[in-house]
């Protein structure tokens, strides 16, 4: 039976696959949980920039919505050949999933040296995504984070089996503040891939359930 044009051209719409898009950081990515940057519905890559701002090492956060119950790789990747990407992951109240650096938990085999890599197992939701050069960590305070002394999680922790109990403030380098602009991390390029397309951020459910119902595990 041969369908009307309207419901043809609505088929068409329905059964064909949205086009993988592309989000610009802009302007450059906040390091606090208050001012994360937020992901567009419908993207699978991210494109930044590691630019340092006075004493302070450049570490970008970013805030996605996951929707669906399963696998969702998240992939840091250099552009610049000068950066040493690293990468963390915390849930909707800012409390630590996951961190990779140079795909430490050697969960993916098509990265590069520099890149990293993180396979997780997620429940529908919101989640933040930080990443920057060399070691990054989440702080609970902006003065320790200064001072260097209240990080509570880093970027070689691996994937945690329940969330950390302590909630970020920001993301920082795990050196804290310098004393002296030429001992900041390298900058440059990146992006950020992920193996399904972001959901919005407002209309995923956030978590409601005790803490280990997000179920963070490794798929190997």
């Amino acid at each position: 039976m041969k369908l009307p044009h309207v419901f043809t051209a609505m088929y068409l719409v329905l059964s064909t696959p949205a086009l993988a898009s592309t989000y610009v950081e802009n302007p450059d990515a906040s390091a606090f949980l208050y001012n994360a940057q937020e992901v567009p519905a419908g993207t699978t890559t991210v494109s930044g920039e590691i630019v340092n701002v006075g004493l302070d090492s450049d570490v970008d956060l970013y805030k996605i919505g996951v929707a669906g119950t399963g696998q969702f790789t998240i992939k840091a990747l250099e552009i610049d050949a000068a950066l040493d990407m690293n990468l963390l992951v915390f849930n909707a109240k800012g409390q630590f999933l996951a961190g990779d650096d140079d795909d430490g938990q050697n969960l993916c085999d098509d990265v590069g040296g520099g890149d990293s890599c993180l396979v997780l197992n997620l429940s529908p939701g919101v989640y933040y995504f930080a990443v920057g050069d060399n070691n990054i960590g989440a702080y609970t305070t902006e003065q320790g984070y200064i001072d260097n002394d209240a990080d509570f999680e880093d970027n070689d922790s691996g994937i945690l089996a329940e969330p950390s109990t302590e909630i970020m403030l920001m993301v920082g380098d795990e050196s804290g503040r310098r004393d002296d602009p030429s001992k900041l991390n390298d900058e440059g390029a990146y992006s950020v891939t992920f193996s399904r397309q972001t959901a919005s951020t407002e209309a995923a459910p956030v978590p409601t359930l005790p803490l280990f119902g997000l179920g963070i595990l490794v798929t190997l």
